[in-house]
């Protein structure tokens, strides 16, 4: 037996790399490898299994002849395979690890390894499952083998994906490296203009403060000069006293000059010490962060390839990110110059307002707030007044190219907000404190938002039939995943606290019954768990007209709007189906709200609750805000009016304020209840 091409065969034979031969394919003549050892070049027409040898027709017979090969397995013609690589990897592998000269003849179920006969007799002897290798193949070897097909394809096809995306994944970087570039320019190019602009006004400050003291100076020198001249005519007066005065002049002048001295002399003093002045630049900020200041890292996703337009998003709303982050950084270096403060953040500035000439500011609300929480529990919402005092923060960016048409607002749950610009197209993070974060472009108008868990938000788009999902970081927005729909969205709303969410559409697809429905889905993979059919009084209710928002009250009700009134659904998804008809999934309508007599409601464009579950409702052309009571709807109140055009609104429950923003208007408003 040909022992040249047997090798140590160790644990790691069938990892990638572990099986690979080196010797190339050779060509279909082969020579016979008995006769060319005795110098003689004979075709090979046969082929040795156990030997691995080449054979020609008369070492073939004589091989068939020998008693001792005879029951070798020779491959003729056809049979040989045409690269007998695959062969002599077939023999290393059936050969034993610990004797590479002996085939494995047996199988340890105890240490789940093959052995030959020298190692059942060195080393297995006490194992409880030592079993022979059949010579005969079982019945469930082809099947098993079939399988194992059916896994080699697809470990193929696996492996091209996985190298189609490694080609695809190194053209990207190398396409993004110019943006990534261009990025690290724009936020050096921002430094320099603001560092420009720093050198600029800090030149016009010292010409400013040294023109003021060459003015107080010359004002000490016209009074250095009277001084000389005061003290002149005091000098005659006291010789003329002397000389011409009497007993009582002569006792009384000298005492009033020394008086007058005296208080000349302190004046003069007091001018000479500023006389020292000199002067000095003080350097506020720290320049060592600068050395560290940018940072280029890579991100990993478990998607094999995201989208383009994806991409373009995270790498356009980063420059504006950079450009912050350099800002707030020389702000906190540089707190104590605020005309310095006010050119830097410029992007985003806040500017407080107030009505009837009221201002407050928002450390002093929120303090307030927590101080009455602490010292006694506050009353119901229904029952706290909410006044004409409020502070309004800018929503606009600098490069914004509409004004703001804020149509969702979320308050995260460390307290930041983030906003969805219809308009200008962006997703708009602000801190706890309403100052500016970053923001995050889109490729179409967003229409709706609601957050689902975590720091996620999901966001559709206008005439959009998929849910986008983004996760709001400390510093930047990631794309996190989307799902798609069958009918365009209306509306998102999270449902309960469990990881769903509800969408609102309406199916105008040219079925028989066209009707509003409602999905009830998994947050995190889009699963459909519970389609519900909106009715009122037996009709279906399809809510054609107006903009549609939706409000969940845990998983128990759902609340729909349109131009003039808003719907209660009464649902139940403790089984998961709704109590009216588990088949059909028909909800019907158990109240509603709408436009009354002394209570005017026009054209509602949004919805909110707070943790009491009281609903808040924004009345766009009736200029006004309700309130309904969750105990009962008949319970209700405008709590803010004369409010132009609100468009939409949040509720922070444990701080106590409404943020509340109006159409094409660059400001939130946020209003603390009493």
């Amino acid at each position: 037996m040909d022992k040249e091409g047997v090798t140590n065969v160790t644990d790691d034979e069938g990892a990638v790399g572990g099986i690979h031969s080196n010797e190339e394919t050779e060509n279909e003549n082969f020579r016979c490898e008995p006769c060319f050892f005795e110098n003689a070049e004979v075709e090979a027409t046969a082929f040795c299994m156990d030997c691995s040898e080449r054979l020609c027709i008369n070492c073939a017979r004589d091989h068939k002849r020998n008693k001792i090969l005879r029951t070798h397995k020779l491959l003729e013609g056809g049979e040989i395979p045409k690269d007998l690589n695959a062969i002599k990897l077939l023999k290393r592998m059936m050969a034993c690890s610990d004797h590479p000269e002996t085939d494995v003849t047996y199988k340890c179920e105890d240490h789940d390894k093959y052995i030959c006969v020298t190692c059942l007799a060195e080393c297995h002897r006490k194992c409880n499952e030592v079993n022979e290798i059949s010579l005969i193949t079982s019945p469930g070897n082809e099947d098993r083998c079939n399988v194992l097909k059916e896994s080699l394809s697809q470990l193929q096809e696996y492996t091209a994906t996985s190298k189609s995306a490694s080609e695809d994944n190194k053209k990207s970087l190398h396409s993004q490296l110019p943006a990534i570039q261009k990025e690290q320019q724009t936020l050096f190019d921002s430094i320099y203009e603001e560092l420009s602009q720093r050198k600029k006004q800090l030149e016009l400050e010292t010409d400013e403060l040294v023109t003021k003291e060459l003015t107080e100076i010359e004002g000490n020198l016209q009074m250095y000069n009277e001084a000389e001249k005061e003290e002149q005519e005091y000098q005659r007066l006291l010789d003329v006293t002397l000389k011409c005065g009497n007993a009582r002049e002569v006792n009384v002048i000298p005492d009033l000059i020394s008086r007058k001295l005296k208080s000349l002399k302190e004046s003069i003093g007091t001018r000479y010490k500023k006389e020292r002045a000199f002067l000095k630049f003080d350097c506020s900020v720290d320049l060592k962060p600068l050395i560290k200041l940018g940072q280029v890292s890579v991100i990993y996703t478990d998607q094999v390839k995201l989208s383009d337009s994806n991409d373009e998003h995270r790498l356009s709303s980063d420059q504006i990110l950079e450009s912050e982050k350099v800002s707030n950084e020389v702000t906190k270096s540089t707190a104590d110059n605020t005309s310095l403060q006010g050119n830097i953040t410029k992007h985003f500035d806040e500017i407080p307002q107030t009505l009837e000439q009221t201002s407050i500011s928002t450390e002093q609300g929120v303090q307030s707030t927590s101080n009455t929480k602490q010292k006694s529990h506050p009353p119901s919402f229904m029952k706290r007044s909410v006044g004409n005092q409020f502070i309004s923060y800018t929503g606009r960016c600098q490069d914004d190219s509409f004004p703001c048409a804020v149509y969702a607002i979320v308050i995260l749950p460390d307290d930041r907000l983030v906003l969805i610009d219809h308009d200008n197209m962006k997703l708009k993070v602000l801190k706890e404190d309403f100052s500016p974060a970053f923001t995050f472009g889109f490729k179409e108008k967003p229409l709706d938002m609601c957050h689902v868990y975590d720091m996620t938000v999901a966001v559709s788009l206008i005439d959009g039939k998929e849910v986008n999902k983004y996760c709001i970081g400390k510093s930047h927005v990631s794309f996190t995943g989307k799902f798609p729909t069958k009918f365009v969205i209306d509306a998102l709303e999270r449902f309960g606290n469990d990881k769903k969410i509800a969408i609102l559409f309406y199916d105008e697809t040219g079925t028989r019954i066209e009707r509003s429905i409602i999905q009830i889905r998994d947050a995190e993979n889009g699963r459909i768990l519970e389609t519900l059919y909106l009715e009122k009084a037996g009709v279906t209710l399809t809510l054609k007209d107006g903009a549609k928002r939706m409000l969940c009250r845990g998983t128990s009700e759902v609340f729909v709007s349109d131009l003039s009134k808003f719907h209660c659904f009464d649902i139940d998804m403790t089984v998961g189906c709704p109590t009216q008809q588990s088949d059909t999934n028909y909800i019907q309508e158990s109240w509603f709200y709408k436009n009354r007599k002394g209570s005017f409601l026009k054209d509602i464009s949004d919805l909110a609750t707070d943790e009491e579950g009281n609903i808040y409702v924004c009345g766009l052309e009736s200029n006004n805000i309700h309130q309904i009571s969750s105990d009962n709807y008949r319970e209700n109140r405008i709590i803010l009016n004369n409010i132009k055009k609100p468009l939409s609104i949040s509720v922070h429950s444990k701080k106590g304020y409404l943020v509340v923003a109006c159409l094409r208007d660059d400001y939130i408003h946020v209003y603390h209840f009493g």
